[in-house]
């Protein structure tokens, strides 16, 4: 239809406001006058028009063709008038009358709806007498336009607007609207039809899903069956909290979560403070009860899902924004359900108690679980048992048929751990006579399953003395990125011609024979050397020492371990970093002083050091790794409470946002009877060594301790994507099947895990600010880390085929069922302490007290009381 109007009037080119406006012409038609050199155009709208709009259209077509006069008349189709309107009346007096009616009379108003009474509030003092001419114009425009009639009123007071004259205007207009309602005259309009806003707009003010089904900021509600329970019927056009403003009229849903109420003086009313929101924004609305027929007050529960119409103004008082209520209508939220046949069970979930990091509140996690009809649910909180009163509360207010699984993610350390790998089978190397191949790496990237190396470099070392010296540039077969490039100063043209990552790493296992390697963060550097010696069947078994655990040994007073702060530890000069050659003699030369330090405490040789080490390893400066810990029975339960105190009093380490309070492995070991241990997230132990790319064997000895392992969906990990530590999905779908293939070997059941924490998709937005808080570099990344259905976490497993029902489904209720019913975590009933002859101590003492007071004997009034 605009194609046509632009066909008729070929010579009026719109403005982008006019042409917008034009898009929503449904039907016109014209009546012109050649004789007078005037148009009149009917034109039919599928929503509202703003006069500014209309007018544009009207001098436009008026000037395109040098007419006397240009006429549109608008009309909306099926678009039900309301007050937000009334702006558009004085803006079309404004625009056609403006000398006949200077701003002055109308600069100052408020306008509000009742029922179909619209009343303009004027500024006190005017003359509303002198306005009576425009009520029959307001009253035309509005029923040609919209179809409706609806009664204009001026009223001029002193005062609030809520006295005298105005009040009476508008218990009239509700009485009127009522009794019409009541008689059939007039039907109730839907709640949000379709007038949603006034052109031009940008974007829809909510979203209307289906029948009834309305999206309002982040949360969803069904309006199709709503009930009133305050106030009179409201067609207002419905809009987010966001858009209200200051006195306007407004119709928005929302969710309350704060109630305050106060009685009036003569204790014939309640007045209503409530705070409300659709997540997305939040308001405080006011409204007045009265006592002898409230409705309203029974349905005032926590998270109660209400429709609300109403006057928003300025609070005196706080000076905040604030809806002063008028209708109040209960409706429906939608909330999201678990429609699989059999329900998975999540294993892996953080509360509010896992502070400044998750944002499941406990009784949300238990109605969710409820709902979902999950058959047991586990809170793992990180480091500490917090959340187990609330959660069990929450269960028992509601009785909940769900089973808790109680647990905690704790934050283990390998106190059997040493500087030394693959040292088993060898004969012992002494410090100050055997021979020591001392290397480094550059590499393209961080990965050692899809980055490469690009430089090798060792020196041999014996008693003091850099023996010889090895040294080769390594053609990657891949370009040098930009930024490895900047930090190594290692080029495309460097490398070119150099020998192939087989060749290298050859000719370095030949220079290294069957000496004991060593390297600074050694698991980094060996795990590519092991990768390209795997790839090309070439032997590689070499012991391997990390001086970084060496340092975090010897040298407890330094706050960080890398080789240059090490280096200025020591007081050795400059060295170009970040060269593989120059990197390894440095390293030399450190490893000779930690040899000097260990010698002091008679550590001679390679046995010996990992003797000491094993008994001296202090808990608190070891690395950390996740391991999720459950409950199993009543005694796991007292284990579980061991555990977290000896953490706590013990073994708390670390600094800043790494600190923590640690859990040594032989600490587990002796208090583990009760207990399930899981593997964790992409921090856990098992899934480290995948990273690293470390042998078989190192991996299936770490997950012997284990009794479950954990993957999780893509978006939990996809961190290693953007650190560089994995190139894309594909690789994170490895490394989980791979985890699927160790518990496989181990004979132990592999689970699908959510680390779950918070509820919904929408709230991440949340944890993202909370992150940001704390400085975090990629607190904006998005984790969807929430609590997925069934159906959601079948999908994110699929490419596991035939095995991911199995994961998701099966083994997470198998793990649940290895828990015993009836896990209480704190026992029934007052335990007072029993302390053997208290009662006949405080009889006695009393009795004391009271001779001295009131003399022995004691008075008789005093002896009876």
């Amino acid at each position: 239809m605009t194609e046509s109007f632009l066909k008729m009037f070929k010579r009026f080119t719109p403005d982008p406001g006019e042409f917008a406006a034009l898009e929503h012409l449904i039907d016109f038609k014209t009546n012109i006058s050649k004789e007078k050199k005037t148009v009149v155009i009917d034109a039919v709208f599928d929503t509202v028009i703003s006069a500014d709009a209309l007018y544009g259209i009207e001098n436009d077509i008026k000037g395109a063709y040098a007419l006397n006069e240009c006429t549109l008349m608008p009309v909306f189709k099926d678009c039900a008038f309301d007050r937000s309107y009334a702006s558009e009346l004085v803006r079309t007096l404004e625009l056609y009358y403006g000398k006949a009616y200077p701003k002055g009379f109308l600069g100052e108003y408020s306008a509000e709806l009742y029922g179909d009474s619209l009343v303009f509030s004027l500024r006190a003092g005017l003359m509303v007498e002198l306005m009576s001419d425009l009520v029959g114009y307001f009253e035309t425009i509005i029923e040609k336009r919209f179809g409706e009639k609806i009664k204009v009123v001026f009223s001029s007071e002193e005062g609030a607007p809520d006295n005298g004259r105005e009040e009476e205007l508008i218990k009239s207009a509700q009485e009127d609207y009522r009794a019409r309602v009541a008689a059939g005259a007039e039907k109730e309009k839907p709640v949000g039809c379709d007038n949603r806003s006034l052109l031009p707009v940008e974007g829809e003010a909510l979203e209307y899903i289906e029948d009834g089904i309305v999206r309002s900021g982040r949360l969803t509600f069904d309006i199709s069956d709503k009930k009133l329970v305050y106030g009179f019927e409201s067609n207002a056009k419905l809009i987010p909290i966001r858009d209200i403003a200051e006195n306007r009229r407004c119709a928005f849903l929302c969710r309350m979560f704060m109630k305050d109420e106060r009685e009036s003086r003569d204790g014939g009313s309640v007045k209503y403070t409530l705070g409300v929101t659709d997540l997305d924004s939040s308001v405080n609305v006011r409204l007045s009860v009265d006592k002898a027929s409230d409705e309203l007050t029974p349905h005032l529960k926590e998270n109660a899902a209400l429709l609300i119409c109403g006057t928003a103004k300025i609070d005196d008082f706080d000076g905040e924004l604030s809806v002063r209520a008028r209708t109040v209508y209960l409706v429906k939220q939608v909330l999201k359900t678990d429609t699989a046949p059999e329900k998975r069970v999540e294993l892996h979930l953080h509360t509010t108690l896992s502070a400044n990091d998750a944002l499941c509140d406990p009784a949300a996690v238990v109605a969710t679980a409820t709902r979902w009809g999950m058959p047991a649910i586990a809170v793992t909180d990180h480091g500490n048992v917090q959340a187990f009163p609330e959660i069990m509360t929450a269960l028992e207010k509601s009785k909940s048929p769900v089973k808790p699984l109680y647990g905690m993610e704790g934050y283990l350390v390998d106190d059997t751990a040493r500087a030394v790998y693959g040292f088993e089978g060898h004969e012992d190397v002494s410090f100050s006579e055997g021979t020591f191949t001392v290397f480094d790496i550059e590499t393209t990237g961080l990965s050692p399953i899809h980055c490469a190396i690009t430089e090798i470099g060792a020196v041999k070392y014996r008693g003091g003395i850099v023996a010889e010296k090895f040294d080769s540039f390594v053609d990657p077969g891949t370009h040098i990125p930009e930024n490895i490039t900047d930090l190594t100063g290692i080029t495309d043209e460097m490398v070119a011609g150099a020998p192939s990552q087989r060749d290298a790493v050859e000719a370095f296992l030949n220079f290294a024979g069957d000496t004991v390697l060593v390297a600074h963060n050694a698991n980094f550097d060996v795990s590519f050397i092991r990768r390209v010696a795997e790839e090309n069947k070439l032997k590689f078994d070499n012991p391997y020492i990390d001086t970084v655990a060496v340092s975090r040994h010897l040298n407890a007073d330094l706050n960080k371990h890398n080789l240059d702060a090490v280096r200025k530890y020591y007081g050795l000069g400059e060295f170009n970093h970040h060269r593989a050659s120059d990197d390894c003699e440095m390293l030399a030369s450190i490893f000779e002083r930690m040899i000097a330090k260990m010698k002091l405490d008679g550590v001679e040789s390679v046995e010996t050091m990992i003797e000491e080490m094993a008994a001296k390893t202090d808990p608190r400066r070891l690395n950390p790794f996740h391991a999720t810990i459950l409950v199993k029975n009543k005694k796991g339960l007292k284990n579980l409470y061991k555990l977290v105190s000896y953490s706590y009093l013990y073994y708390y380490g670390g600094k800043g946002r790494s600190s923590s309070p640690r859990i040594p492995k032989t600490v587990l070991e002796q208090h583990r009877e009760g207990l399930i241990v899981g593997s964790a997230c992409a921090s856990g132990e098992i899934f480290q060594l995948l990273l690293e790319d470390r042998p078989y064997g190192d991996i299936m000895k770490a997950a012997d301790f284990y009794d479950y392992f954990e993957i999780m969906p893509d978006s939990n990990n996809g961190f290693l994507i953007d650190e560089g530590k994995l190139a894309s999905a594909e690789d994170l779908h490895r490394l989980n099947r791979r985890v699927l293939e160790i518990a496989d070997k181990q004979k132990k059941p592999c689970v699908a895990t959510g680390d779950v924490h918070f509820m919904d998709p929408d709230d991440e937005i949340y944890r993202q600010l909370l992150k940001n808080g704390q400085k975090y570099t990629d607190a904006f990344r998005t984790t969807g880390m929430y609590l997925k259905t069934t159906d959601e976490m079948l999908g994110e497993f699929a490419y596991l085929g035939d095995r991911a029902y199995e994961v998701v489904v099966t083994n997470t209720r198998k793990v649940a069922d290895m828990i015993e019913e009836g896990v209480r975590p704190i026992p029934k009933g007052t335990y007072p302490p029993s302390i053997e002859g208290a009662e006949e101590e405080l009889v006695q003492c009393c009795n004391e007290k009271a001779r001295r007071l009131y003399g022995d004997p004691l008075p008789e009034i005093v002896q009876k009381r």
